[in-house]
């Protein structure tokens, strides 16, 4: 009896086709908050940020801690809760920090973020450095000079033609203005022949600067009106005249 042979196709999948072979990608964001440097008494602004905007808010808390600089003194504490909308992808912490008049190194202090909801950490601490400014230069015209127009050159008090206790610095305090005007102050009570309101070099006998200080060797703190000038502001015009009171 003849065999018959009947040959049999062999069928081969092909269902892996397309296949990576990685499994599914991970769509989750990551969070993550930037180091920040700025000059002491400036607003430090932390950037917190996802890699990738996420479908749903993004919320976590936030907490400032001491590392070299003290909270009170050098910046103001700051904690609470923030969200990054859907759609979005970063917000912006803002701490406050303290100009003094101590020459320091720069300090630092930390930004901690806690209890994130929507994405993974990636970095979770922000260091701010709080840079020096008492040995950075003063600038006459971009911040002495709108200081002084904004708060003492008004017609009514050093910039009219019959100027609060002779000193005359003109609406404008131009440089020239500022640099030879004088005071009867100045003559009365502070050892300058010149009776000019900068010395430059010296601030502890400059009236220009003595009259905006707290408890100034002679009556009337200055400027009467709108209002005293702040701790910032003051060593701002200290420090101009303790650099040279240079037309910078």
């Amino acid at each position: 009896m003849a065999v018959v042979i009947v040959p049999m196709a062999l069928a081969v999948s092909c269902s892996d086709e397309g296949d990576s072979g990685t499994g599914p990608v991970n769509q989750t964001p990551r969070l993550s908050v930037a180091d920040q440097s700025i000059v002491e008494g400036n607003t430090c602004l932390f950037a917190v940020s996802l890699d990738r905007a996420a479908p749903a808010p993004v919320a976590f808390d936030f907490t400032t801690a001491d590392v070299t600089a003290q909270a009170g003194s050098d910046y103001t504490a700051a904690s609470g809760a923030d969200t990054i909308a859907a759609g979005q992808q970063n917000v912006t912490i803002m701490v406050m920090t303290s100009d003094d008049a101590e020459d320091e190194i720069n300090e630092t202090f930390a930004l901690r973020l806690s209890s994130i909801r929507g994405a993974t950490v990636a970095d979770s601490v922000g260091i701010g450095t709080l840079v020096d400014n008492d040995n950075l230069p003063v600038s006459f015209a971009t911040q002495v000079q709108p200081l002084l127009r904004g708060s003492c050159a008004n017609v009514a008090c050093h910039g009219g033609s019959l100027p609060g206790g002779n000193m005359y610095l003109g609406t404008q305090v131009t440089y020239d203005t500022l640099i030879n005007a004088t005071g009867v102050n100045t003559l009365t009570w502070l050892p300058s022949t010149s009776g000019r309101v900068v010395q430059p070099g010296n601030s502890s006998i400059s009236t220009l600067y003595l009259k905006t200080t707290s408890n100034p060797p002679f009556p009337s703190r200055m400027p009467q009106t709108g209002g005293y000038l702040t701790t910032a502001q003051q060593n701002l015009i200290r420090d101009w005249i303790d650099q040279g009171a240079s037309n910078n």
